[in-house]
Parts: structure tokens; C-alpha cells; sequence
């Protein structure tokens, strides 16, 4: 190994010093299990869209549509959807075994085996380097550096992968795997032979947001009435201690019979309670909203999938088969080419990005560990070069 001198030498300490500590503190970690977390459980609602998909086709494919010049399957026409279908879900299968997997190797390389190892080596290193012991410095470096490369490099690719799905493929595939979800409704309404109304879907989802948008205010609301109410029954204690100053003052509390100060605590209580009544006026017409928006999110449902609910509605609903199949084909241009996107989005996420990743740290990994497994140079070479 080469001699480590001057700046390189305390940039290699504070290495020896930063790195395990970073890794018992393990702030990197969480933010990768939250990570992998995130993107298990929304690649499984993908797969969940997906799979949905393939069995509503699959019961649409035996249903046959009676035409009034011609008979047909109607399972003919989705057939490129269920082959789009299948490959799509065996493609999953490979993302959320990827997913899986760097999930497993993370918890190994992030047990306390590897930290332990890192930190014991980090303390030899740095007692031989300042002990000035060259004989075993490269060796312990070197195993200090390849831990290193074990305990974190996964990290790094996890982290850097989900910084690049923030920044670039979250929002698309959000938006994808809506309109997966909005043709699996399309087809749970054609297999029930309802025509899916748009304008009640549209209407539905604002009334989904908009609930949750109040129950948000409403339990805002709740907490700050909750301390309130907790500090009107100190207020109210106090104020109770405070009248038994006398016997006219239990019975009566006005200016005659009470001191100022018990009149003070008495203005306190009236204002904490003049607060809860304020606070119990807003949340009272959030709850009849509330109340309103789902007695009407059960009609919407209904009626964006083309059923009635109610005697008008089950009087203009058309539930027409041949409507909704022509709907079907009109949408799965569409749905392909968005299921083909989001597809490719997921692969490249899920496997190439973190491959790509995995190699560029190793390749950045290898300019140091270059440096300290440089051969020594030959005695006989130094004295040569020492010599005039």
C-alpha cells in the first residue's frame, strides 16, 4: 500500500470515524424501507388492476351479443386486452419480485453482523494508520472498504432510484394506472350490461375528494375541540378551588361575594366555553355535509356504473351490451398503449435503473479501493530512484 500522508490521511480518518457511524444511526436505511415499501404496495394495486382486468375479459369472452342481423363473441374483440393482460401481469410479477428482493438484501446488509464488522474494522484501521504500522494498515483498510461497498451500496442504489421516480415516473404512473382502473370499471359494467355514466363517475370522484377534503377540516376541528374541552375542566377545577374563599361566594359569585381574582377565573371559563361553542358551530355543518355527500356517493356509484337508483334512473338507464362493447373499442387504443407505458415505466424502474445504479457506485467504489490496493514499491526501486 501506498503511504497515506498529508490531506489524504485525515480524509481516510474521518472516513474511518463518519462511515460507521452513519451506518448504526441508519437514517439512509429508513428512507430506502420507505421507499420499498411505497413501491410494493403500489406496484400491488397494479397487479390487483391488472389481474381484475384479465378476469373480467375472461367472463366477457363467453358472453355472446344477439345483433339483429348478426350473432358475434364478444370476447373476440378484447382478445389483444387479454393477451396485453397476461404478459403485462407475468412482467409484474418480475418488478414486484425485484422489489422483493432488494427489500430481502437490504435487511441482510443492513443487519447488525455488517455494521459491527465495518465499525471493528474502522477502529484498526485507524489505530495502525496513527501508529504508523504499515505491514497490516493495507490489508485492514482494504476489508474496511469492501464492507463499505457491502453495507451501503445497495442503499445508494435504492436511494438514488427513488429520487429518480419522484422526480420523473410517480406522477405518470399514477395517472396510467388510473385509466387501467377506468377501463376494468368499463368492463365490470359491460359484463353487467350497464352503460357506464361519465359524468356520474366525474362526479363521484369529486365527491370522494371533497369528503375527504372535510373529514380533513372536521378532525382538525375534533383535536382542537378536545383540548378545549380539557382545559374547561382545569379552568372549571380552579375556579371551583377558588370560590370556597367563602360561604357567599359558593352560592353567589358576582362582584359582592367574590374576590377580583375569582372573577378573573370565572371571565376565563366563559371564554374557553364561548371558544368550544364556536368550534362546535363549524364542525356542525362539516358533519351535515358529510352526512349529505354519502347518502349521495351510494346513487353515484350506482349510476356511474349505468344503474339506476331510483325510479328515473331505472326508467333512462340504458342497459344496452352492443353500447358498451362499441365503448370498449373506442377506449382500448388507449388503455393499450397507456398499459404499455406503464409497463416499460415499471421495468425500467423496477430492474434496469437499480442495475444501472449498481454499477455506477461500484465503478465510483473502485477509485479509492484502486488507490489503496496499489502493489508497494520494490526497496531496491527506491534506492535507485534516492540514489544520485
Amino acid at each position: 500500500m501506498q503511504p497515506v500522508t498529508g490531506n489524504s490521511r485525515w480524509v481516510l480518518l474521518f472516513s474511518l470515524f463518519f462511515v460507521p457511524l452513519i451506518a448504526w444511526l441508519g437514517p439512509l436505511e429508513k428512507l430506502s424501507y420507505d421507499y420499498l415499501d411505497q413501491s410494493l404496495a403500489s406496484a400491488g394495486l397494479i397487479y390487483g388492476t391488472a389481474r381484475g382486468i384479465n378476469a373480467a375479459v375472461s367472463v366477457l369472452q363467453t358472453t355472446e351479443l344477439d345483433a339483429a342481423i348478426v350473432s358475434m363473441q364478444v370476447g373476440q374483440i378484447l382478445d389483444p386486452v387479454n393477451d396485453l393482460i397476461e404478459r403485462f401481469s407475468g412482467v409484474m410479477l418480475v418488478a414486484l419480485g425485484s422489489l422483493a428482493l432488494q427489500k430481502i438484501l437490504l435487511e441482510l446488509v443492513s443487519d447488525t453482523f455488517f455494521t459491527a464488522t465495518l465499525t471493528l474494522l474502522a477502529v484498526l484501521s485507524a489505530g495502525t494508520l496513527l501508529a504508523g504500522e504499515k505491514k497490516y494498515c493495507g490489508y485492514l483498510i482494504r476489508g474496511f472498504w469492501v464492507t463499505v461497498v457491502l453495507r451501503f451500496s445497495l442503499v445508494i442504489v435504492v436511494l438514488l432510484n427513488s429520487w429518480v421516480d419522484a422526480a420523473f415516473l410517480q406522477e405518470s404512473e399514477a395517472a396510467r394506472h388510473q385509466e387501467m382502473s377506468d377501463f376494468q370499471a368499463s368492463l365490470e359494467a359491460a359484463r353487467s350490461g350497464a352503460v357506464v355514466d361519465e359524468a356520474a363517475l366525474a362526479e363521484l370522484r369529486s365527491a370522494a375528494l371533497e369528503i375527504e377534503t372535510l373529514e380533513t377540516q372536521r378532525s382538525a376541528l375534533q383535536t382542537t375541540l378536545g383540548s378545549l374541552q380539557t382545559d374547561l375542566t382545569g379552568q372549571e377545577a380552579i375556579l371551583t378551588e377558588a370560590r370556597k374563599e367563602s360561604t357567599q361566594c359558593k352560592v353567589l359569585l358576582s362582584s359582592t361575594t367574590c374576590s377580583p381574582g375569582v372573577l378573573e377565573q370565572s371571565d376565563r371559563v366563559d371564554a374557553v366555553e364561548e371558544e368550544i361553542e364556536h368550534i362546535e358551530t363549524l364542525i356542525a355543518p362539516l358533519d351535515e355535509r358529510i352526512a349529505d355527500l354519502n347518502e349521495s356517493v351510494e346513487c353515484l356509484d350506482r349510476r356511474s356504473m349505468g344503474k339506476g337508483c331510483g325510479i328515473f334512473d331505472s326508467v333512462t338507464s340504458t342497459f344496452s351490451l352492443e353500447k358498451n362493447i362499441g365503448k370498449l373499442e373506442e377506449g382500448m387504443a388507449d388503455f393499450v398503449d397507456s398499459t404499455v407505458d406503464l409497463l416499460m415505466s415499471l421495468l425500467f424502474k423496477t430492474v434496469l435503473i437499480p442495475l444501472g445504479f449498481l454499477y455506477c457506485v461500484l465503478k465510483a467504489l473502485a477509485i479509492p479501493w484502486s488507490r489503496i490496493s496499489a502493489r508497494p514499491q520494490q526497496p531496491q526501486a527506491e534506492a535507485m530512484a534516492e540514489s544520485p
